[in-house]
């Protein structure tokens, strides 16, 4: 394989972790897809190996935890759809990230939260989230608001747009019904 290819198509090659495919990383790769294999964490020997790399796929693996990925300065893709997640602490930082799948894993509000924790993921556009335990949250579309409200710049939330117009503002404004129901009922 060539290991200066900047697209590394590494999928369903039954990789148990990615010094399997250390040799065929390179600093030039740019899309690296590690989809449907049997990887249960990603090295941070990915971060270092490909500091340009702006997609990743990791679908479809047994992750259940991620490393710090803020040092991948250009990743602006990444799928994590159908893992083993319920937690997306690595990923705050990663400033250019603008699209992120992350369906069918065990994500809860608290996990989804983490997307808006400081610094945050300032550059974020689209995010599916959905097949979740977060999806559980009540009222339906509860969960979603939060992230509207938390992560301001989304415009795309489980492939619905949710731009500056009336769905946005009817999702927000669930959100706010929501918390002055709250504040109503605990002082009564």
């Amino acid at each position: 394989m060539n290991s200066s290819a900047a697209v590394l198509d590494l999928s369903n090659k039954s990789l148990a972790t990615i010094h399997a495919a250390k040799l065929s990383l390179s600093a030039a790769t740019t899309e690296l897809n590690l989809a449907f294999n049997a990887m249960e964490s990603l090295d941070p020997i990915l971060v270092g190996s490909c500091p340009s790399l702006c997609r990743l796929n990791v679908a479809h693996n047994r992750l259940s935890r991620l490393p710090e990925l803020s040092a991948l300065r250009f990743l602006v893709r990444l799928d994590l759809s159908h893992n083993l997640l319920a937690s997306l602490a690595g990923l705050a930082g990663c400033l250019s990230l603008e699209e992120l799948w992350v369906p069918h894993n065990r994500l809860d509000l608290a996990a989804l939260t983490e997307l808006a924790a400081s610094p945050g993921l300032p550059g974020l556009r689209t995010l599916v989230a959905c097949n979740n335990p977060a999806d559980k949250v009540r009222p339906q579309g509860l969960a979603a608001a939060l992230l509207l409200h938390m992560l301001p710049g989304l415009d795309s939330i489980d492939a619905r747009k949710c731009g500056a117009g009336p769905e946005r503002r009817q999702k927000l404004a669930l959100l706010s019904d929501q918390v002055r129901g709250r504040s109503l009922s605990s002082c009564c």
